[in-house]
């Protein structure tokens, strides 16, 4: 099989467009949107459930998902909702989508159905809860497929861009990058990458492929591993 991402980087000299990019699934931008439990669940579990997800922790959550999940969005026209889309931890997807991904021999993934509810036509999402459409068809998916392929020794702390982790006895995130080694091939379809980089997301060139085939709107876009020249 090819390799979508090499070890290592290109020159320097060659244009940005021409240098290794991660296909980072980043979600269709939708706004604010809250996801719920609507089922009889004990005191605290739906807070866990969500901490969870928040903290990315690369395991399955098939324990601890509540029933009845929904998730409530900022969007008023059913026919506007994207195929993906996902802040904080939780990844929603569509059917469609769900049986793209699952055509790819993936491991360490799984999916939930839920509820996409919108806003009613005119309603504040912040402060008014009336709701329109409610859609079946949804899934939150959880991929903790994770690839030790980040070569921290070969790149300089002012290469990556760092945040503070609040979450105690995790290490920072690394949020961004100018330049980021690879240090062995990437074959996968879609995973993330382990250790500083959580809730985040990457594809092969050949699943983005399936998707845009399929005519779904999913937020997949490029980051290049090599985002500045020398000394730029």
């Amino acid at each position: 099989m090819r390799n979508d991402y090499p070890s290592g980087v290109l020159s320097m000299n060659a244009s940005i467009d021409q240098r290794p990019a991660l296909l980072e699934l980043a979600g269709e931008p939708i706004g604010p949107f809250s996801l719920r439990s609507r089922g009889e669940i004990p005191t605290g579990a739906e807070h866990k459930f969500l901490e969870t997800l928040f903290n990315d922790n690369g395991e399955s959550i098939a324990t601890i998902v509540p029933p009845d999940l929904s998730v409530r969005i900022g969007l008023s026209d059913p026919g506007e909702v994207p195929d993906c889309f996902k802040a904080s931890g939780r990844i929603i997807v569509s059917t469609a989508f769900k049986k793209v991904v699952e055509a790819f021999d993936i491991s360490d993934t799984e999916f939930f159905p839920l509820k996409v509810v919108t806003t009613a036509p005119g309603a504040d999402f912040e402060s008014d809860w009336r709701v329109g459409a409610t859609l079946e068809n949804y899934w939150l998916m959880n991929c903790w497929n994770r690839l030790d392929a980040t070569n921290y020794i070969d790149v300089e702390n002012s290469d990556l861009k760092w945040q503070k982790s609040f979450v105690g006895h995790r290490p920072p995130w690394i949020t961004g990058w100018e330049r980021l080694v690879l240090k062995k091939q990437i074959n996968a379809d879609l995973w993330g990458l382990a250790d500083n980089m959580p809730r985040r997301r990457f594809v092969s060139k050949r699943l983005k492929d399936a998707a845009d085939a399929a005519g779904l709107r999913v937020g997949i876009f490029q980051k290049p591993l090599v985002r500045r020249a020398s000394g730029g």
